[in-house]
């Protein structure tokens, strides 16, 4: 049985001036790139205007204030049927508990009234539980259904390390926002992966949810991690994959994998290394798609992983190397946040530096049909940007029209400031300059720490809807916090 409480909202929606609300932080018109590491065309390219072809309208940011007690937050999206979509993210349903919030806008970027409480819904799953709860991905069922998924608290009564270990809660809405008593008698269910351990001074293996997904038949599925199953000669301490399929009404199913040790999930365990889960995704013909990286000893670095899965929950042997991709790219690390299928490859989102001493950059790769690097993407298979020499953190991406792919993430203007950014690429993954003049835009959301976290582009093509966050850093007040944040960013 799961536990649930809402609140209403005192406050809701904030427009940030297009150009950023910080009037002592202008927008830079343009994004410079360092041509030493960027496949891609120059930065300062230039096209010539078209005068009988009408400019596209600029994207305006809006911050979205949810709460008046604390921090809020938007992590994923999905668009809905009949139009608009909906994000998942955090609220503060006080300054010390976080909660879950589901929220629907039009395609103009208006919360959509009809939809909850003025458009809001806010599920605290852990009443009490303090910061740890988030929604982290939304995805929409055939039936018009709202499945999210959120990260939550495990025990509200531990102590001592324990109140560091984390469970899992899905939830279901109806079309209008309510809870719907059909799934799970009210709406969520929580499922607890694994247990874990004291690890030293630590608590190691707590769960982890980074992703849903839904099948053409309206399955769902959990891509997550958990403390590994596997058994060696000492106790272990790191996490493995784990992707789960629930039924249509949130039953595990276990047909997914029905062979394996537990029925309903499939474990991916790779050379005893740490886990890091990212997202997932259910291609057209069944088959599924994990991402993450590794910290395996045996490349003494940080590694990409993309493993693909049969429909029937069985590891796809034929893919990559026994199931996966997992190579050193960069030197120290590559890390892959999100992936989108363009035709019948694989395009990833994410960052990496060669060395300790760099700063993180932007990074994609593009994996052909058969799990292997496709190296006619960027240089030698990889694209790598650097926006000012600081760090970026590139988080998510999307498929757009004729290969082309944009890039969602955030960049360093300076130490310690930071901007949501966003990057089209071309079909080979050069910087594609017919995007809205060089193919870079910055954006100051508002806040010191800004970032976009998540997107997708409308069923008609005609925009592309992002979500993220207006950060203010570390450092979160009553007055000075976080707030989530939407773009609507027109494409014809």
């Amino acid at each position: 049985m799961s536990r649930l409480s809402s609140s209403l909202l005192a406050s809701l929606l904030v427009v940030a001036a297009a150009c950023g609300a910080d009037e002592s932080r202008p927008l830079e018109p343009d994004a410079q790139i360092d041509d030493e590491v960027d496949a891609g065309v120059e930065p300062d390219a230039e096209l010539e205007p078209d005068a009988s072809v009408a400019p596209l309208p600029d994207p305006s940011p809006q911050a979205v204030r949810l709460s008046m007690a604390g921090a809020d937050g938007f992590n994923g999206m999905a668009f809905t049927p009949g139009g608009g979509f909906v994000a998942v993210g955090y609220t503060s349903a006080s300054a010390t508990d976080r909660a879950t919030v589901i929220a629907k806008f039009t395609a103009t970027g208006a919360l959509d009234a009809t939809f909850g409480d003025a458009g809001v819904r806010v599920v605290n799953v852990t009443v009490g539980g303090g910061s740890a709860e988030a929604g982290r991905a939304i995805a929409i069922q055939p039936s018009g259904k709202i499945v999210a998924v959120s990260i939550i608290e495990a025990d509200l009564l531990a102590t001592g390390l324990a109140v560091a270990d984390r469970d899992v809660a899905v939830i279901r809405l109806t079309a209008d926002g309510a809870l719907d008593p059909t799934f799970d008698t009210d709406g969520i269910s929580t499922l607890s992966f694994n247990t874990g351990v004291v690890n030293g001074a630590a608590w190691a293996g707590a769960d982890d949810i980074r992703d849903v997904e839904v099948d053409a038949t309206g399955r769902i599925v959990l891509f997550g991690g958990q403390l590994t199953t596997e058994i060696d000669a000492g106790p272990r301490f790191d996490h493995d994959w784990i992707a789960m399929r629930l039924g249509v009404d949130g039953v595990v199913d276990t047909t997914f994998n029905a062979a394996g040790a537990q029925p309903g999930r499939y474990t991916l365990d790779i050379l005893d290394g740490s886990a890091s889960v990212r997202s997932g995704a259910i291609l057209a013909d069944g088959t599924i798609i994990g991402t993450g990286y590794s910290n395996t000893t045996a490349f003494n670095s940080i590694q990409p992983v993309i493993y693909k899965l049969e429909a029937d929950g069985t590891l796809d042997t034929d893919f990559g190397t026994s199931g996966f991709f997992h190579e050193a790219v960069l030197a120290h690390t590559t890390e892959v946040y999100g992936l989108v299928v363009q035709g019948d490859k694989l395009v990833t989102a994410g960052y990496g530096k060669n060395a300790e001493s760099e700063t993180t950059d932007w990074t994609s790769l593009r994996i052909n049909a058969d799990g292997t690097l496709d190296t006619t993407w960027g240089d030698d298979g990889l694209v790598r940007i650097d926006f000012h020499g600081f760090g970026d953190n590139n988080r998510s991406l999307l498929a757009l029209p004729d290969g082309r792919t944009m890039l969602l993430g955030s960049g360093d203007l300076a130490a310690g400031v930071r901007d949501a950014k966003i990057i089209v690429l071309d079909d080979d993954g050069a910087i594609d300059p017919a995007f809205r003049g060089d193919g870079t835009l910055s954006y100051d959301l508002g806040g010191s720490a800004d970032a976009f976290w998540g997107g997708a582009l409308s069923p008609d093509g005609s925009y592309a809807a992002i979500v993220g966050t207006k950060g203010v850093g570390s450092t979160q007040t009553a007055v000075l916090n976080d707030d989530a944040a939407i773009m609507i960013v027109p494409m014809h």
